[in-house]
């Protein structure tokens, strides 16, 4: 990847997550499993879960609309919900 592409997509993610206001929870659950770590590690440090972005979704929302179960599944334990509701 040359420089240029890597601020293309830095100056992307910035602008695209300001524009959206979502917090660092929402991008790492994003990213599904390739953020599972970041995700758990936010919550373990007590990242709001109640938050919402510009569209009015938390980041627990997003989860569940991707469908990423193991991501689902963080958040399901955090808020103490059983996950097959």
């Amino acid at each position: 990847m040359t420089c240029f592409s890597l601020v293309f997509l830095s100056f992307r993610f910035c602008f695209v997550t300001s524009l959206l206001q979502n917090t660092a929870l929402h991008e790492a659950t994003l990213l599904g499993l390739a953020g599972r770590e970041c995700v758990a590690a936010l919550l373990g440090c007590n990242a709001s879960i109640q938050k919402k972005n510009s569209r009015g979704q938390t980041a627990y929302d997003l989860a569940l609309e991707t469908g990423d179960d193991p991501v689902t599944s963080l958040f399901a334990a955090k808020l103490g919900l059983d996950e097959d509701r």
